[in-house]
Parts: C-alpha cells; structure tokens; sequence
C-alpha cells in the first residue's frame, strides 16, 4: 500500500472511532450511581470529588426540591484530598474550591469514615482554613480523626456545606 492509501484507511478508522464513542455518549454525561459494595481496603477512589464513592447518588425531582435556583446557590468541590495514618490518628488534608457564583460563607469539611468491611466508624466536621469562600477562590482544610486503632479506617467519604 502506498503512503496515500494508509492514510486514508486511518482516517476512515478514527471517523469510525469517534461514531462509536458519540453513540454510547461521553464519560459523564449519564447519571452516576454506585452500588455499596466493599471497598479495596487502604484505597480511596474518586471518579469526581463532588460525589463520594460509597454513597449512592439519585436526583431528586425539580419540582420537590427545596434548593435555591443553581446560579443562586454557592457550590463548593474537592480540588485534591488525601488521607492518611499520622500520630495515631487517621488525617484528611486537601483543598476545597468555591466553585459557584456567590461566595460561599461557614464552609465545613465534612469527613465519615468508614472500615474495610463499609462500616461507619465515626465523623469529623471542621472549618475550612477560610471560611468564605468568593466564587473561584481556594481554601485548605485539615481533618483529624481520633480513634484508637486509625488502621482500621478502610475508606473516608468527604462532603463539604455551606451555610445559607
């Protein structure tokens, strides 16, 4: 085959790549629900840092929602986290990002752990190191779970709120 030919045979491949990915839809723009299930112990996953893994997610109806309109409301998101034995304490450290478009004011890092079995041992709630948020501005945060084996925390769910 010449040069011309191959390049033609690969076009039409990446044109039959491409149908196929716009028929089964985008990653993401389905509706995420995860089953509970036992998690791989030590590891914690996120597919995105607005949604805890182990929670299962369902829309609620437009119509029984209490909520503000979306522009209205501030909405706040994991930037990174992770989290770790330290002291004999198990620590949850990361970033949280005002992602909405009014500032976000009380912004709380909300953290549950849970065992390897998808036991719930306990929950922390703390301040974020800056508690207002202006939309796009950035805050660390830093919760400390003390328990008395921290070994036994399998995996954490991190959830942020704001008051209103």
């Amino acid at each position: 085959m010449n040069r011309r030919a191959v390049i033609q045979v690969l076009i039409i491949l990446l044109l039959v790549l491409l149908l196929v990915f716009w028929a089964l839809g985008a990653p993401g723009s389905r509706k995420r629900i995860v089953r509970r299930g036992v998690p791989n112990a030590g590891k914690v996953e996120t597919d995105n840092a607005r949604m805890p893994l182990d929670e299962t997610v369902l829309e609620k109806d437009e119509e029984m929602s209490q909520a503000p309109p979306e522009e209205k409301k501030p909405v706040t998101e994991a930037v990174s986290h992770s989290g770790w034995v330290n002291n004999g304490a198990y620590e949850v450290f990361g970033e949280v990002k005002n992602v909405g478009n009014n500032t976000a004011r009380q912004v709380k890092a909300r953290v549950i752990f849970k065992n390897g079995k998808w036991e719930r041992l306990g929950e922390v709630e703390n301040l974020v190191d800056n508690p207002t948020l202006a939309p796009g501005q950035k805050s660390g945060f830093k919760v400390v779970f003390k328990t008395g084996d921290p070994k036994t925390v399998g995996s954490y769910v991190l959830l942020f709120t704001v008051a209103r």
